[in-house]
């Protein structure tokens, strides 16, 4: 009776312990972040403790531009990633002023890559942390190899079906 009970608690600690939320997440020296879908509005990638949210946004002026922090974002969107940093997902809008009317425009990955590590880098303004080894052909396409000079390891974790392979590459 005694092995019964010890079998059956066994099972039911297995059962409640794995029946949790989980988190799925890489974490190394060295990550690889590579854009290969599209990111579409409230997808997320969190790398260390700073969550980084995509969302449409709405650009007045050129549809390519760089500097993502010109963007316009509608008062709700910014409650609602109040706790992290926004990003662009790679369907956008722009203002053309001219036409006076709104276009959709494609963030390429590029931008994307671009747009998140120049974000990370402003998480930690006074101090170099983290690192691209990537050169500018792998960001134009899309890969961003990330590194931390503390030697800390780095830990990425995405939304589910985030268009991202992660990588550690340690």
């Amino acid at each position: 009776m005694t092995k019964v009970f010890f079998i059956i608690s066994i099972c039911a600690a297995l059962i409640f312990t794995s029946c949790g939320a989980r988190e799925n997440f890489v974490y190394g020296n060295s990550i690889l972040v590579k854009y290969a879908k599209p990111i579409k509005s409230g997808e997320w990638i969190k790398i260390d403790d700073v969550t980084f949210y995509h969302t449409q946004a709405d650009t007045v002026g050129q549809s390519m531009n760089p500097q993502f922090n010109n963007n316009i974002f509608h008062p709700d969107t910014l409650k609602k990633y109040a706790d992290g940093i926004i990003l662009p997902a790679t369907i956008g809008w722009t203002f053309l002023p001219g036409k006076n009317k709104w276009v959709e425009s494609i963030f390429e990955k590029g931008l994307l890559v671009s747009s998140l590590y120049s974000s990370l880098l402003e998480t930690h303004p006074n101090s170099k942390v983290y690192k691209s080894k990537s050169n500018m052909y792998l960001m134009a396409n899309g890969e961003l190899l990330l590194t931390r000079s503390d030697d800390q390891k780095i830990k990425v974790s995405t939304s589910e079906g985030y268009g991202a392979y992660i990588e550690k590459k340690d």
